[in-house]
């Protein structure tokens, strides 16, 4: 070749329109990027960075051209550089975080929250069970099959409003989903959680619901008259309606008491609430032993069971026995229902927005703070409720026994002097002062 013939320049990938022109198979430079290039062959075009670490010389692939454009190829092979500086093989990131990305593929929002309810056994069955159905109606058909990284705002979203008609359905499913995704956060399935300080708005505002209860002694007193004159006496339905106010356990509760959860000798029942998960005694008044012992003596004789204050809790006789204390009259192995007990007190003339059995556990809480001034803690430990605050472990500890035996038998007390009143027309004062002066 002559010695003034100018030696072709070999072409160069410098734009996405020379990429387009290039055609014979080779590595061309881009001369923006050191190291970049793209390598043709017949059937594709590929950016690639050739990169020296450690002293080893390596070739990292971008992507396949034009669906990674110039511009975006140079941007990627910086990057690259970036961790190669800092001593990072670029190779390897990308496999890690392919690897990465597979794991998360994994973490399916049924699998996150699988685990995430297997690890709650801190609480109640009932709150579970609560969880169980709220997944299996609501979450899982909409969110199941998703990976977790995938889930978007709208995604939530569009379920909540699909659910807005049922307020109460609206508020679980949102405060569980984002218990779920807090906790695909803690596994690492996910960089942050979408649901946080997300979809308030979205809950329509729902009635509280209130149980109907008697608030005045003139109240209690009327009702106690209407068991006495209306309520069958040989039905456990009575029994239960005279028992409830002095216990003002849930109906559940007191429909479910077992013989063998109860302590007469220390006076007083044993057993664990579907609602809290934790064991509750119950102190027992004398008045509300005198009405077990009788409904135990007597029980299965389809005898009359009178009302809890004609023996005072003087009765001794306890034949062996176990089972419901509560048992229904078609069959002992079923206990009485609630709705049962509710259907006794509709049948003493009381309507839905007067009265509930449930009703009894808000006129203890009332009464009893207002008329017998009990201190409003024990009251709530009474209830079966847990204190707020720091102090609520110690409450829960204690359970202040002994104080609220105190106060339930003054509320027993207080309960029979009513029934006096209901039954004579007097009050017992009233009726201990005539015969003074007579």
């Amino acid at each position: 070749m002559n010695q003034d013939t100018p030696v072709p320049q070999k072409e160069r990938a410098g734009s996405d329109a020379a990429v387009a022109k290039l055609v014979a198979p080779g590595k061309y430079s881009t001369g923006a990027v050191p190291g970049l290039f793209v390598k043709v062959t017949p059937t594709s075009k590929t950016w690639c960075l050739k990169y020296r670490i450690r002293g080893v010389e390596n070739t990292f692939t971008i992507g396949a051209w034009p669906g990674i454009s110039f511009a975006k190829a140079c941007a990627l092979a910086e990057e690259a550089r970036a961790q190669i500086a800092e001593g990072v093989d670029p190779l390897k990131a990308k496999k890690a975080a392919a690897e990465a990305q597979l794991e998360r593929e994994g973490w399916t929002f049924e699998r996150v929250a699988k685990q995430w309810l297997a690890g709650r056994g801190d609480l109640a069955k009932k709150t579970l069970l609560n969880y169980r159905t709220t997944l299996d109606l609501h979450l899982l058909p909409a969110l199941g099959a998703k990976p977790v990284h995938e889930i978007t705002w709208r995604h939530i979203s569009r379920l909540l409003v699909d659910l807005g008609s049922r307020p109460t359905a609206v508020a679980h499913a949102r405060v569980t989903i984002k218990q779920i995704l807090d906790f695909a956060v803690d596994l690492g399935a996910v960089d942050d959680n979408v649901a946080v300080g997300r979809g308030k708005t979205l809950v329509n505002a729902r009635k509280t619901r209130h149980h109907p209860g008697l608030q005045t002694t003139d109240e209690l007193r009327e009702y106690f008259g209407r068991v006495m004159d209306m309520a069958p006496p040989d039905k456990p339905a009575t029994w239960a309606l005279w028992l409830l106010p002095l216990l003002a356990v849930r109906p559940s509760e007191l429909c479910g008491m077992r013989w063998e959860d109860i302590d007469f000798e220390q006076a007083q029942w044993s057993f664990t609430p579907t609602k809290t998960g934790r064991r509750l005694i119950v102190p027992l008044a004398s008045q509300v032993i005198g009405q077990l012992s009788l409904i135990k003596e007597r029980r299965g004789m389809a005898a009359t069971v009178p009302t809890p204050f004609g023996l005072g809790g003087r009765v001794q006789r306890q034949p062996e026995q176990g089972g419901w204390v509560f048992a229904s009259d078609r069959s002992p192995s079923v206990h009485l229902s609630p709705t049962t007990l509710l259907l006794a007190i509709r049948a003493l003339g009381y309507s839905e927005d007067e009265l509930t059995a449930h009703g009894f556990r808000s006129t203890l809480r009332s009464i009893g703070h207002e008329v017998l001034e009990l201190d409003p803690i024990v009251l709530e430990l009474s209830l079966g409720h847990r204190q707020p605050g720091p102090l609520k472990e110690a409450y829960a500890r204690t359970q202040l026994l002994p104080q609220r035996r105190v106060a339930m038998q003054k509320w027993a007390d207080f309960i029979e002097n009513l029934c006096w009143e209901a039954s004579n027309g007097v009050s017992r004062s009233e009726a201990e002062s005539a015969l003074v002066g007579l």
